[in-house]
């Protein structure tokens, strides 16, 4: 959990990576896993998780559903 935020793919945080790459067995245990405040919070960029799927195209993503799920 606490490791989330240091690491990035490509600029992209783990999450976003797993959308991006149909990862959703791993983008579903992070969300998860993670604690419900993390999730919503803006990251690096300014932008939450929802709001960056939902600017990429990515809503109908399962990670996406999971995560909309738990927040």
């Amino acid at each position: 959990q606490d490791y989330y935020s240091g690491i990035s793919c490509g600029g992209n945080s783990l999450i976003r990576t797993a959308m991006l790459n149909d990862a959703v067995e791993t983008g579903t245990l992070m969300v998860k896993k993670m604690p419900k405040s993390d999730l919503s919070s803006p990251e690096q960029d300014g932008k939450t998780v929802v709001a960056w799927a939902s600017e990429n195209g990515l809503t109908n993503s399962p990670i996406v559903a999971v995560l909309n799920d738990r927040i």
